[in-house]
């Protein structure tokens, strides 16, 4: 028999598994930063840069990933952005909000934010109902898409 575990169980499981990335992302941020401070005194670094901080180059995953998918070849000069890139993709797609809700910093950083939010409003912001049944958020994108590059 399955032991099924309760909802409290399981944020207390993904809270850890957030903290952790956090975690890691800061690790990977001093470490560049103490590589890039070697290069810029113009000293052979003596710590290698961290492969991890391609994650944060998207483009060049994307890019990386164009050229896998249609010529069939994969990019080794930049490997670890293009792994991670299709991890996140993958959770993202397999587990609807996996990524944001379990991984990325920015999800803890926004739950953290919407408790502020909370705290001083007491209340959530609605926006209203638009023209034909559309959410205010919805016709703001939608605006915002249609007016792009236009003054």
């Amino acid at each position: 028999m399955i032991k099924r575990r309760s909802p409290s169980n399981i944020q207390f499981y993904r809270k850890i598994v957030q903290y952790l990335f956090l975690a890691t992302v800061v690790l990977i941020g001093i470490k560049f930063t103490l590589f890039v401070a070697q290069l810029e005194k113009g000293v052979t670094p003596t710590i290698s840069r961290p492969p991890g901080i391609e994650a944060f180059l998207p483009i060049s995953s994307l890019i990386s990933l164009k050229y896998w998918l249609v010529g069939g070849v994969f990019n080794w000069v930049h490997p670890s952005g293009l792994i991670i890139f299709s991890m996140a993709l993958a959770t993202g797609l397999l587990l609807k909000r996996g990524f944001c809700s379990w991984i990325c910093p920015f999800g803890l950083l926004t739950e953290y934010l919407n408790r502020l939010h909370k705290l001083i409003f007491r209340k959530n912001l609605k926006l209203p109902e638009m023209r034909g049944g559309v959410s205010g958020k919805r016709h703001a994108v939608h605006v915002g898409l249609k007016t792009k590059g236009h003054p």
